[in-house]
């Protein structure tokens, strides 16, 4: 797995993953006279999604047909409080908590039981949500834009294939865990997590998801759909998007029944969505070169810039530079509804 992270495009550093993007940062600003044009891509999230965008917030738009049962809890919330709270929105065991601050997975954790709910409380002080448990069987994200005025469209679709083993019928839980090169990072965890199944040997072909949170950094794979984006699923999607003041780009985190209800712009859950620093997912498909991955990362770019600075044209005032940077420093820790 080394070998694979250090040749590999998806597994390379942040630093060098962005470099193309930060050295045609000087083209776009000379060409748009600004950098903070781009927080108006979504003039209706804060600073456009770039940061600390408050995830309870934005899904509150989500016609609830189109999400699972969620509640914001505010920080050093009381667990009897939390319960009550999830008796009366009618939500059970398992489901999922989150910060409402949050990227890339920190702190999504499927919690099984009032005991799971007891510690992740003790160690979470911020502001959480917490989430019914979708049990569907496919997870998607799609990113979504819309041009001010003109057209509209998803740039990336991709499938998720979330960290799994597969008995063999004669290796322990712990060889085979220990075996998956994607566990590593999270080797250390992962053997806490499963500490009582160890020792246990899986039967001969009996598939066990060890991360059911659909992050690249927790392992799962996204597998480029691109091939699947249909004329339903557009519509569907953009009818779902036009519920959300002032969104015109971003990627949504969406479980559905199956590839084929997907496509046909049915049975969609929305779990998450994410503005304009959510990445056009398929850049990380196994195998994608850095070519490739560079070209759909600067197009996704000039695409946030061109959205910012259309709405700009429409009489929007973006921030300053300067506050934007200050802004980004500032925990956004608060409790709103």
């Amino acid at each position: 797995m080394n070998f694979f992270k250090k040749f590999s495009f998806e597994f390379w550093p942040t630093w060098l993953l962005y470099l193309p993007v930060v050295l045609a940062g000087p083209y776009w600003y000379f060409k748009y006279k600004s950098f903070s044009v781009a927080t108006f891509a979504n003039p209706g999230f804060y600073l456009g999604g770039i940061k600390n965008d408050n995830k309870f917030l934005i899904l509150s738009h989500i016609p609830d047909r189109f999400k699972p049962k969620t509640i914001g809890i505010a920080k050093n919330a009381k667990l009897t409080d939390v319960l009550a709270d999830m008796e009366l929105h009618q939500i059970s065991f398992p489901c999922i908590i989150k910060p409402q601050y949050g990227e890339r997975g920190k702190g999504v954790e499927k919690l099984n039981s009032v005991l799971d709910l007891k510690d992740y409380l003790q160690q979470n002080i911020l502001p959480l949500m917490i989430q019914e448990y979708i049990d569907w069987p496919e997870e998607f994200g799609v990113m979504w834009y819309q041009i001010p005025g003109k057209s509209y469209g998803i740039s990336s679709l991709v499938r998720k294939s979330f960290l799994s083993i597969v008995g063999d019928g004669k290796s322990t839980f712990k060889a085979l865990l220990e075996k998956e090169g994607r566990a590593k990072e999270r080797q250390n965890y992962l053997l806490i997590k499963y500490q009582p199944q160890l020792d246990s040997v899986p039967k001969w072909g009996e598939k066990v998801v060890l991360e059911p949170i659909g992050n690249h950094c927790r392992g799962t794979v996204f597998l480029d759909a691109a091939n699947c984006i249909s004329d339903e699923l557009i519509e569907a999607i953009h009818n779902i998007a036009a519920s959300i003041p002032g969104f015109y780009l971003g990627r949504f985190d969406v479980k559905s029944t199956s590839l084929e209800d997907l496509m046909a712009g049915k049975n969609i859950k929305i779990m998450e969505l994410n503005g304009i620093t959510s990445e056009p997912a398929h850049i990380y498909h196994p195998g994608r070169g850095a070519l490739k991955g560079w070209r759909d990362l600067l197009a996704h770019w000039n695409l946030v810039f061109k959205i910012g600075a259309l709405n700009r044209a429409a009489g929007l005032k973006p921030p300053g530079l300067f506050y934007v940077l200050r802004q980004m420093q500032v925990p956004r820790d608060e409790f709103k509804v």
